[in-house]
């Protein structure tokens, strides 16, 4: 049976387990199992919990609809909602599933923030916004898949969900927010897909769980703390494409051993790789132009460093005191680790001055034979670790003046 709740009846209500009318109008109506309704609207709900099956003909479920309902575990959504407010469920913490009905298009700020038992969550391929902090705190959350059409997963929108092991992200997001997995420790794999544009401040920051990461090309920036204390991360691969790496970006990854940085990278910020002890090889590439204060301090694996002739900015203790530079002769590089007592190795700009030396890196190169560090490290023109025919041409073009 329905009642009509008139302005004077309400405030002598009962309040349920759940929820609470706080507002009185004339065109409120509450049904038997607690459910407050504005037309179509679900406004309130003042039952007692347990498992819930919302009225079919629902198109909205209002703003802190169910939050703080402790006693709810499960909801029925129909799929004549389309609309799911902010805070909807928040701090519902016996919460354990809910299916999200196809046709709802945003899941809004906050909505299960707190339910720290959600274990599952279906979202339709109708969703295209993942709002901030929809199921941050949600701490059982083992698994969760986003459906291609989502473009946006919003700042801190899974953060400490300290359960979640896997997630697929789909070709569609072009933006991963500030700090949107942060604090996921059990998080073990993700794969960025091409097409994603922004990884935000913090983004993946304390999934200590996470042992490799992929960065697409479509990304030009890996912001400040995006990665910082992944403290399970052994490789990350670093597309051609990205052109910054801002600050403490993979700050105390102590289980980073290696990373080459591609020659669309021209910045390398401050402590981009500090506490980073066991990183023992980081390929720079010709490109890279600044690389500044502490950015690789503390990494005391790393005993050897090239640093191209592209770098015409070096910040304070950059480098550990242990690292050997290998410079070019004459170079930014090279002036600056005299000034600073850094240890290094020389170049010679002359090793390389003639089209004979160049046939005979080629040669070498045909022939398979060993080809010492030094000359890797000038030789490899085009950056990509590797010694081919094609950065011997590289370096015939620059002779020949071609």
């Amino acid at each position: 049976m329905k009642k009509v709740i008139s302005f004077i009846l309400t405030a002598a209500i009962v309040v349920g387990v759940c929820g609470g009318l706080s507002v009185s109008a004339t065109d409120q109506v509450i049904d038997e199992n607690g459910f407050v309704t504005e037309g179509t609207v679900l406004v309130d709900y003042v039952g007692e919990g347990g498992d819930i099956v919302i009225p079919d003909g629902i198109t909205e479920i209002g703003e802190h609809t169910f939050a703080y309902c402790r006693s709810l575990k499960s909801v029925s959504i129909p799929s004549s909602v389309t609309q799911i407010g902010g805070w909807a469920f928040m701090y519902c913490s016996s919460l354990v599933s809910v299916d999200i009905p196809e046709g709802v298009t945003d899941i809004y700020g906050l909505t299960f923030y707190g339910c720290e038992l959600l274990v599952s969550v279906t979202i339709p391929s109708s969703v295209r916004v993942i709002e901030n902090g929809a199921f941050r705190f949600c701490s059982s959350l083992k698994s969760v898949r986003i459906p291609e059409g989502v473009a946006t997963i919003g700042n801190s929108a899974f953060y400490e969900c300290t359960s979640l092991i896997s997630v697929d992200i789909p070709n569609s997001v072009k933006v991963i927010d500030n700090s949107a997995f942060y604090g996921c420790n059990s998080l073990v794999s993700v794969d960025i897909p091409n097409g994603v544009k922004v990884i935000g401040i913090s983004a993946f920051s304390g999934c200590s769980s996470l042992v490799s990461v992929n960065i697409p090309n479509s990304v030009k920036v890996i912001d400040s703390t995006t990665f910082s204390g992944c403290s399970s991360l052994v490789s990350v691969d670093i597309s051609n494409g990205v052109t910054t790496i801002r600050n403490n970006a993979f700050y105390q990854c102590t289980s980073l051993k290696s990373v080459s940085i591609p020659s669309s990278v021209t910045f390398v910020g401050q402590r981009a790789f500090v506490g980073c002890f066991v990183l023992e090889s980081v390929n720079i590439s010709e490109g890279v132009k600044t690389i500044e204060e502490s950015a690789f301090q503390d990494c005391t694996s790393l005993t050897s460093l090239y640093i191209p002739s592209s770098v015409t900015l070096i910040g304070s203790l950059a480098f550990n005191e242990n690292t050997t530079l290998t410079v070019i002769e004459g170079s930014y590089a090279h002036q600056w680790a005299v000034k600073r007592n850094q240890p290094y190795e020389l170049i010679y700009v002359s090793s390389f001055d003639s089209t004979q030396d160049v046939f005979s890196i080629l040669k070498l190169i045909v022939s398979g034979e060993p080809i010492g560090s030094a000359q890797i490290t000038i030789a490899d023109q085009n950056g990509d670790s590797k010694l081919t025919a094609a950065d011997a041409l590289i370096l015939l073009k620059q002779v020949v003046g071609a």
